[in-house]
């Protein structure tokens, strides 16, 4: 039997259930599939909230979803098996987007098939349809497919198909499993450029009279469609390499970029490019398997150089994918042939912080100013000057991506450190930002996709803050971490590698004695390549900053504590040379016993203005030499007291 999934026992409590969700829903009379009344998708002519809706439903009606407030659209399959043709001729995979786990199928009549999403944040959609000329009567249109979207609604369950006489259903249940998905990536290529791809798939009919199709609106494009690499080096004059083409597959889209470029793609594991091959240096173009392949999670088979446009200027080129092998490629590699091989060193951005193809995690607790220190870091590596006492080897090009706050306060800030620092126009021209204004998510294929476009010619992206980058993942969740992580590789390798800047939380009680763990987010801390752990503390001496540091190229390195000065943050000077008096000084300022070392060593920073490990060696070195002593109190078990040797306890 059939499973039916609903989100309520009745059509009220169904109807209750979906205004829940954002969704706004419409009545139906019963037998229809559309609204009778006037102003049905405006204002006052749906129902958002769960009690109208249980007043409302249960006489037998049936009821939609209006998609504009809504915020959802829909993939309306009326021509199951044509559009499959429909979409292929576009390069999409409809068969990938049904079987998509995380799919939401509305299910009804069997022939036919509706899968709804989430419209993007800042994305407007209109409805659009694909219809072929009739097989049956000369002169009509039919219906292929329709991308549904704003002030139009589609049938909800468990309404009652007026033709099959049977409740509509759910495919699965979205509400207790994260809710409808985004937009695939590339459902939304295909409605924001409909008009380009409208004649390809009108021609895909295959009893379509030549010419009916609509005419290209730029005759001049580049891209070309073909059925196979085969088809393509016969429609271009091309040279099979030796022994023929690598392996078999479909040419979903190529680009005729140039002789210099990449051209194109077919089922996500092999590139067309130029070659120069040793015959003479005659150019040739053969399918490559050096590049990363195209991951085909709801059918994202449409070419990732759609998301770029051809220019000069950083983050203008077309997205790059970097040179991952692919898995019918990959080799094992003895341990000797690796010690022969030369890998170089890291290049580093800023000393012993941040390197190319790596991750840095700046982390902090709310509004302590681990965005005005990841700012000062960015600008010293654009302009090639020290940050704090970490020497930055030569000027980089920055790009900032900032999620929080407001441009206008940005520019302030931005303003404090020209004039603080110095800075001056060279200097500013190579740190760039972007302000996301709420619209780019990293967990949205569309978003990650548009970091990756503007990252392009830069060699250090800064991302303010990661949870304002996310939409529906869950930063606690081992598997929705996959999606974080796999972006950040992807940022990190692409073109010739990057450094990312990565600012975060801390988790909740965050003092520095945690560690690395103190970072938030599942598997997030043993992701990241090195921890910048910053703490605001304040005294009643007055306000001081410290920085721990987690750094996999230099584990030993000691904390450091800051000051402020308008808006640079600068190290603080020692008071002292941190020794055993120290230590012996600040255990008998506080009455001659402190309890656990964390508390020897807080005062002991705040006394000399010397790092924690600097703090924990001369406590070691007075427990050693005999000036202090560790002792237990009786009844309390593992709780260590340090005291002056002198003292009679």
């Amino acid at each position: 039997m059939t499973a039916t999934f609903l989100p309520g026992t009745t059509i009220a409590e169904c109807a209750a259930a979906y205004t829940k969700m954002g969704w706004s829903v419409v009545e139906i009379p019963r037998g229809s599939k559309a609204p009778r009344h006037g102003g049905w998708n405006t204002p006052g002519g749906y129902v958002t909230s769960p009690d109208a809706a249980r007043k409302t439903w249960g006489r037998g009606q049936n009821m939609g979803v209006v998609l504009g407030p809504s915020r959802v659209c829909t993939l309306d399959l009326d021509d199951l098996e044509n559009s499959r043709g429909a979409l292929k001729a576009v390069g999409i995979d409809l068969d990938l987007l049904l079987d998509d786990e995380t799919a939401v199928r509305l299910i009804g009549n069997p022939a036919h098939a509706k899968l709804v999403f989430g419209v993007p944040e800042g994305v407007e959609l209109s409805t659009k349809k694909l219809n072929w000329p009739s097989s049956v009567k000369a002169g009509e249109m039919t219906g292929i497919f329709e991308l549904r979207a704003g002030p139009v609604q589609d049938i909800l369950p468990p309404s009652i198909h007026p033709d099959t006489q049977q409740p509509y259903r759910w495919g699965r249940p979205f509400w207790d499993n994260g809710g409808v998905p985004p937009l695939a990536q590339v459902l939304e290529y295909l409605w924001t450029d409909w008009d380009k791809y409208l004649p390809r798939m009108e021609a895909a009919c295959p009893w379509a009279p030549p010419g009916s199709s609509t005419p290209l609106k730029d005759p001049t494009t580049q891209t070309v469609w073909s059925a196979s690499f085969d088809d393509f080096a016969l429609e271009h004059g091309l040279v099979p390499p030796p022994g023929g083409w690598i392996g078999d597959g479909s040419l979903h889209r190529c680009d005729a970029a140039g002789p210099d470029g990449v051209v194109g793609r077919n089922d996500g594991a092999y590139f067309l490019h130029t070659d120069e091959p040793e015959n003479g240096g005659i150019q040739n173009w053969h399918r490559h398997t050096g590049m990363q392949p195209w991951k085909p999670a709801r059918g994202n088979q449409v070419a990732q150089t759609e998301m770029g446009t051809n220019g000069s200027q950083p983050g203008t080129a077309p997205v790059k994918t970097p040179d991952i092998m692919v898995l019918e490629t990959m080799q094992t590699e003895s341990a000797w042939d690796l010690l022969q091989r030369d890998i170089p060193p890291p290049d580093y951005m800023i000393e012993g912080i941040t390197a190319r193809e790596e991750v840095t995690g700046t982390m902090g607790g709310p509004k302590e100013g681990k965005s005005g220190l990841s700012v000062q870091a960015m600008l010293s590596a654009a302009a090639g000057r020290s940050f704090l006492c970490f020497p930055v080897p030569k000027p980089r090009r920055v790009l900032f991506v900032t999620a929080e706050g407001s441009e206008r306060r940005f520019k302030e800030r931005i303003i404090m450190f020209r004039d603080e620092m110095g800075l001056e126009e060279r200097d500013l021209r190579d740190f760039h930002h972007v302000h996301t204004k709420g619209q780019i998510r990293i967990d949205n294929p569309a978003g990650a996709a548009t970091i990756l476009r503007l990252a392009q010619g830069f060699d250090i992206v800064g991302l303010d803050t990661m949870y304002a980058l996310l939409t529906t993942v869950d930063e606690n969740s081992h598997k929705d971490f996959r999606i974080i992580s796999s972006f950040l590789d992807e940022l990190k390798y692409s073109e010739e590698g990057k450094a990312v800047w990565l600012l975060h939380h801390f988790t909740k009680n965050a003092g520095g004695e945690g560690g690395v763990n103190e970072v938030r987010g599942a598997g997030l801390a043993g992701y990241i390549d090195s921890v910048l752990r910053f703490y605001k503390r304040r005294k009643p001496a007055g306000t001081h900053y410290e920085i721990r540091f987690d750094l996999r190229n230099e584990p030993e390195r000691d904390s450091l504590l800051l000051v402020r000065n308008g808006s640079l943050f600068a190290l603080a000077p020692p008071k002292t040379r941190v020794g055993t008096v120290h230590v012996v000084q600040v255990i008998e300022d506080a009455g001659g016993q402190i309890q656990t070392r964390a508390k020897v060593i807080a005062p002991l920073m705040e006394f000399t203005n010397m790092g924690e490990r600097s703090c924990l060696d001369a406590l070691a070195r007075a427990i050693r030499d005999g000036k202090v002593r560790a002792v237990t109190r009786k009844g309390i078990a593992g709780k260590s007291y340090y005291v002056p040797s002198s003292s009679n306890d």
